[in-house]
């Protein structure tokens, strides 16, 4: 019998084993004999407060549980979680890809695409700011979940360990009850008492047979309740796994990729405006080269003609030629006309020295 009590270690839990072996095993045990010997059924104290301590110790337990499900912020976590999912949102592909729109792509590359470009890596700057504190909060997160998890082990070994005490108590009850039928018999066959004097021992071995048992619910119910408690820490244990695990998911896959496709994105934009700019300017300089080629040429050909030419026009010289002409021929015709004019004039003069002449006004 006593190696079956040294089976019975409190590191196991009872609850999992045969029921009506374990009590009988329970039975043999100094310390279930000891919380029997509690038991006075002449003071009715012993047997309201028969187990009181690890009744207490469960109701606490309770109380600790409902303190680390407050401790525990998991609507934090999963509202940091969310948020973390509305800051990549954030990640517009299509605004890094076409930041603006720019007739000029010299423009972009000296001017106001620096500050559009600018201000988009400032966006996506903050962005990454925003995530590192996102990061800091899930970390410090963590470090309570792990703390919480550690109490829970903890109030599950404690929780165990007054399962069983509230056991033993339960089974000590169960033998202090079958004492008190016992001692009854015992009375009512005794032949050296009056059935006066037997009458009142047994209403109050009666009575306290009933407190003892009323006891002894209590003790059970408090025995259930710590029997419940055990899965609720386990689930409570395993939601606080789940969310580590979402959260160290988050540590080593989203934060680290969505960083890199953010570097990535902006590096190769950034990457892509200068190389579009350069080759904007590449053109520009071949447009400009070939437009001083054709200057050049033009410039080039006209000369060649001024070049190959006389500075004075035939045209020219045909034009003074016959305008020199015309005025000799108009010269010699006044000549001719005032040549003509003088010989008459010359007759008129002649002919007036002559009439003057006879009319005696010569000499």
């Amino acid at each position: 019998m006593s190696q079956e009590v040294v089976l019975i270690d409190t590191s196991k839990e009872p609850v999992l084993q045969d029921n009506q072996s374990y009590k009988l095993a329970l039975r043999q045990l100094p310390e279930v004999q000891n919380m029997t010997g509690e038991i006075n059924i002449q003071d009715a104290n012993s047997i309201l407060y028969f187990g009181q301590t690890p009744s207490e110790e469960i109701s606490r337990i309770s109380n600790e549980l409902l303190n680390s499900m407050k401790a525990v912020k998991t609507e934090e976590v999963s509202q940091m979680l969310t948020q973390l999912t509305k800051i990549m949102d954030k990640f517009d592909v299509t605004e890094i890809e076409n930041p603006e729109k720019e007739k000029n792509a010299l423009q972009k590359l000296f001017g106001k695409a620096k500050d559009s470009v600018d201000k988009i890596f400032s966006k996506y700057d903050t962005m990454g700011k925003e995530v590192d504190k996102i990061y800091q909060l899930l970390k410090q997160y963590e470090r309570e979940i792990y703390q919480a998890n550690d109490n829970l082990k903890k109030q599950y070994g404690a929780n165990v360990q007054f399962f069983q005490q509230l056991e033993k108590y339960v089974v000590a009850g169960e033998i202090g009850i079958e004492e008190i039928e016992n001692f009854k018999k015992q009375v009512e066959q005794n032949p050296s008492q009056s059935p006066e004097e037997k009458q009142m021992v047994l209403q109050n071995l009666d009575m306290a047979k009933e407190m003892l048992a009323q006891r002894v619910f209590d003790l059970q119910i408090a025995e259930n309740v710590a029997m419940q408690t055990c899965p609720m820490i386990q689930t409570m244990q395993m939601s606080n796994y789940n969310l580590l695990r979402k959260i160290n998911s988050s540590f080593i896959i989203t934060l680290p990729i969505f960083k890199q496709c953010l570097v990535q994105a902006v590096q190769l934009k950034r990457q892509a405006i200068q190389a579009k700019a350069m080759q904007e300017l590449d053109n520009k300089t071949n447009e400009l080269l070939l437009r001083n080629a054709q200057n050049t040429a033009q410039q080039s050909t006209n000369i060649a003609r001024m070049s190959g030419g006389s500075s004075i026009q035939i045209e020219t010289l045909q034009k003074t030629y016959a305008t020199i002409k015309e005025g000799i021929e108009e010269t010699k015709q006044v000549q001719e006309e005032l040549a003509s004019k003088r010989s008459q004039d010359s007759l008129v003069l002649e002919q007036m020295k002559q009439e003057m002449k006879q009319t005696g006004f010569g000499a």
